[in-house]
């Protein structure tokens, strides 16, 4: 199993670097750019909403919440993939709380995708807000029979389901499509329910645009953005019926590939490319690691 950073610079009103880890089926994400001292009020106030999130957020399987107030805000959401049980939904948020303090010390903004649940914290509200900056990714290696087949059904299939999930109050779709060489293709899309219809499917399409350059042919995948996320495998997965893990059937009969990546849209490439142009002494580079 491989791990891939691509590590570059975002610029907004302030400048951004991220950082993230994946092992297993679960990836962090911190921003190292905004920390927090230890005993601070905005520390109390994360610890608040953290375990709001590991205790309620199993209730109805989704939870925004807030606490404390400016500059010491803290804002944060929780939510478990549709159809799994209140308590897988309470146990994986409870883990994911504990490791993403672990994983980010110190942190004021950190996000945390847990096999069968996301939680995520803020200084910033980010309530409807689609975050699509950081894209991450567990990629089958094995390649489909006939790609251009297996492409054209996953791509119908997504199209279909990204328009369900965004009408959908859970905003979650699920869906199969029978393929000719394989068994099924299994398809899950999902947003964070703070999205609007709207919101939620220009993420969910932008997600699904990536598969050509990231997992295209290949018998399954997962890649999700901060606000939604999609899989599609050739077994059945959770949410469907009778399965209760992220974990394939086949055991290490198939291997994967992780990688994590901080996309910078064409505008701000130029704009890091004119900079450096001016200042020859600036030697800001893009690191890829293997690990």
């Amino acid at each position: 199993m491989h791990f891939f950073a691509l590590q570059g610079l975002l610029f907004s009103s302030l400048l951004l670097l991220h950082y993230s880890k994946a092992q297993g089926t679960s990836s962090v994400n911190c921003n190292y750019a905004s920390n927090y001292t230890s005993g601070s009020a905005f520390q109390d106030n994360l610890n608040l909403v953290l375990s709001s999130l590991a205790v309620n957020s199993s209730l109805a399987g989704y939870l925004f919440t807030s606490h404390g107030q400016h500059p010491d805000v803290v804002y944060g959401l929780a939510q478990c993939t549709s159809g799994i049980s209140t308590q897988d939904c309470q146990t994986c948020a409870v883990s994911a709380a504990k490791e993403i303090i672990q994983a980010c010390p110190n942190q004021k903004e950190a996000f945390i995708h847990y096999g069968n649940c996301l939680l995520e914290y803020s200084y910033q509200n980010f309530y409807s807000v689609v975050r699509s900056n950081v894209l991450v990714g567990f990629i089958n290696t094995q390649n489909a029979t006939d790609p251009v087949v297996f492409n054209g059904q996953l791509g119908s299939l997504l199209e279909s389901l990204s328009m369900t999930a965004a009408l959908s109050p859970l905003r979650s779709a699920v869906g199969t499509v029978n393929n000719t060489y394989l068994a099924d293709i299994y398809a899950m899309m999902q947003c964070t329910r703070d999205l609007s219809a709207n919101s939620c499917f220009v993420c969910l399409q932008s997600l699904s645009n990536q598969i050509p350059d990231w997992c295209g042919g290949k018998q399954g995948a997962r890649l999700f953005y901060w606000s939604c996320e999609l899989r599609f495998e050739v077994y059945p997965f959770p949410p469907f019926s009778g399965t209760n893990s992220f974990t394939n059937p086949d055991g290490n009969k198939s291997t994967s590939r992780i990688l994590v990546l901080l996309l910078i849209c064409a505008a701000l490439l130029s704009l890091v490319l004119l900079l450096v142009e001016k200042d020859e002494e600036n030697d800001e580079k893009l690191n890829l690691i293997d690990m």
